[in-house]
């Protein structure tokens, strides 16, 4: 960091309106930043990714002692540092999904195949919450697709072959 910024200037420099991050695109236009204030913006970058990937260690921490609310908001937290980074929303829809809400868990998953579309277990994961919800033909899509992306992946595999199974005894063919 630069030392003319001690901490807590840099901290209170990094917010914008309704607190949240500001990114070098943004000051660059002067949002939410005094024009008497100087700082530098390598340094503002690098404390927001700090503090990024800290939120995302108290994240895994609060998950890991089951404390489902707390990581909740620190997954919030971290993408308010990076809108787009595809590994928060995929953690945070598995929390809201083990909280019992289905719609956020959905919207998480969605927007982390979204951000991700190449990332195999984006898709897996989201298959097993159509599959929960009863929406098979989602559920086999988005295996299909992980499978197409990795045609290996014994993960969607075996989900595969579940949702095979469990449609055949639907049918009442098992």
């Amino acid at each position: 960091m630069n030392e003319g910024h001690d901490r807590q200037s840099c901290a209170g420099a990094r917010r914008g309106g309704a607190g949240k991050p500001i990114g070098i695109a943004e000051m660059s236009k002067g949002a939410g930043v005094n024009e008497e204030e100087e700082f530098d913006l390598l340094d503002l970058e690098i404390l927001n990714l700090r503090l990024a990937i800290t939120s995302m260690s108290m994240a895994s921490i609060h998950a890991a002692e089951g404390k489902i609310e707390a990581a909740i908001e620190e997954y919030t937290r971290v993408l308010q540092y990076d809108p787009n980074l595809y590994l928060a929303y995929l953690r945070r829809g598995r929390l809201f999904w083990r909280k019992g809400d289905l719609s956020r868990a959905m919207e998480d998953l969605s927007r982390a195949v979204s951000l991700e579309p190449g990332a195999a277990i984006t898709y897996v994961l989201r298959g097993d919450l159509y599959w929960e919800m009863g929406d098979f033909e989602s559920a086999r899509r988005d295996y299909a697709k992980a499978l197409e992306i990795s045609p290996r992946y014994q993960e969607a595999l075996r989900r595969r072959g579940r949702l095979r199974r469990s449609r055949r005894e639907l049918d009442g063919d098992g």
